[in-house]
């Protein structure tokens, strides 16, 4: 409760006669999830001390992931890419993206066909067999798997091609970067919708205005058309894996509003990391992890070349002992970087995290668009931040490298002279 009203404040407080910004739609987040939290009983005592230094940490942190995003105001201008380096972005991401589509999609066929019990293919290993022994050359599958983040930047593309009035690739984009939940919904999981919903709703604003009033009522169309769809197989999805889950039936909490246990599992979805951050902070005895939360694909190049000796199938049970039941929940942002880097090494993130926001800002109220491709990247950390760090996969990790690739290959000099800044703060994104 005292983390709502919180968030609350803090939404007035940015709110009040000033500009939208990708800050409020984080808040927005963060008071859904919480709201949905009071609706089943969910609330922490703080009887110690230690919890409340810890709840006082959470909130500090959280403040310093959401609030710098309040300077992205939406209705900054949007420098023009070089357009030769966007055709050649354009049309490596239009390939790499079409095979990728053509292998999930022929995945999601297999899976939605012959799977009856989601919740034992996803959760009980049974997926990796089934990939397996699907009619597809798996190292292409694999190569397609690992490439799936590209299709991250094909939303901010999908707008900018919309509003050009180039209607084709805008439509390309628009399906290809479905890349997002095809990959999630070959194993029957709900977060590559939330995903792409998060990103979809973070750079619409930034177009919405520039675009014609037919455009619009196309996009309202459709969007109510895909907001549909998503929210079908999403109780689909749901109903199959917890309807005849025995937790869910026996576990309901007896101070919540809600006794269906498919609508139940739904708001425990979203709203039990802020128990659960508490209660294993709580349990945090200084020991770290040493990153193995937040950089397993460094972790697995040191081990592939030797540099290390990594397990990582050692996490789980390595968890386990730390978190007890807690081990497989979703436990926060937050409380996943405390165990990973302590409290000091938290606060060190925190501030690399500020830097590269501080590298993408809007300079004199032009976003320039290399940031623009990129900030989605950035922007779903905090933002899936209720559920788990997207730092524990490794996909993250492949997305933040393309990022870097992305990045660089779309500043150009051209650009960066028509934002009036010498070449030193060119390189330094200042």
């Amino acid at each position: 409760m005292l983390l709502l009203i919180y968030f609350v404040l803090l939404y007035c407080l940015f709110n009040f006669r000033k500009a939208a910004t990708p800050g409020l739609l984080l808040i927005s987040i963060y008071m859904v999830s919480l709201g949905c939290g009071l609706l089943i009983g969910y609330d922490y005592t703080f009887d110690t001390y230690f919890k409340i230094m810890n709840f006082l940490f959470l909130a500090v942190a959280l403040t310093f992931f959401i609030v710098p995003w309040n300077r992205f105001k939406y209705k900054c201008m949007i420098s023009e890419p070089n357009p030769k380096r966007l055709r050649t972005l354009t049309l490596w991401l239009f390939a790499i993206n079409s095979i990728t589509f053509v292998l999930f999609a022929i995945a999601i066929f297999y899976a939605f066909t012959t799977v009856t019990d989601y919740s034992a293919f996803k959760n009980l290993g049974e997926s990796e067999g089934f990939i397996k022994q699907l009619p597809i050359n798996h190292t292409l599958f694999l190569m397609a798997l690992y490439l799936h983040p590209a299709a991250y930047f094909l939303i901010p593309l999908h707008f900018y091609y919309l509003s050009k009035n180039r209607y084709l690739y805008s439509l390309i984009s628009l399906v290809l970067s479905l890349n997002i939940i095809f990959n999630g919904l070959m194993v029957f999981s709900r977060s590559g919708f939330i995903v792409y919903m998060l990103l979809y709703g973070l750079y619409l604003p930034f177009f919405y205005p520039k675009l014609s009033r037919r455009t619009k009522r196309t996009i309202k169309l459709s969007g109510l058309t895909l907001l549909s769809l998503t929210v079908f197989v999403f109780y689909i999805i749901t109903e199959n894996r917890f309807t005849n889950v025995l937790f869910y039936k026996q576990a309901v909490n007896s101070e919540s509003i809600v006794t269906n246990p498919v609508v139940y599992s739904l708001l425990d979805y979203c709203s039990q990391w802020y128990k659960n951050s508490n209660e294993i902070m709580s349990m945090y005895s200084f020991e770290t992890l040493k990153g193995e939360l937040s950089f397993p694909l460094v972790l697995l190049i040191g081990n592939a070349l030797d540099l290390i000796d990594y397990h990582p199938e050692r996490i789980e049970s390595t968890l386990y002992s730390l978190w007890g039941s807690y081990y497989d929940k979703f436990n926060g942002l937050v409380a996943n970087l405390t165990f990973d880097f302590g409290y000091l090494g938290t606060i060190f993130f925190l501030f690399l995290y500020l830097v590269a926001l501080r590298l993408l800002r809007p300079i004199n109220g032009v976003l320039r668009f290399n940031s623009l491709l990129v900030l989605g990247v950035v922007f779903v950390l905090p933002a899936m931040g209720i559920f788990n760090s997207e730092l524990k996969g490794v996909f993250y990790h492949v997305l933040i490298i393309l990022s870097l690739m992305v990045y660089f290959f779309m500043m150009t000099k051209k650009m960066a002279k028509k934002n009036g800044v010498s070449s030193l703060d060119r390189a330094l994104g200042f």
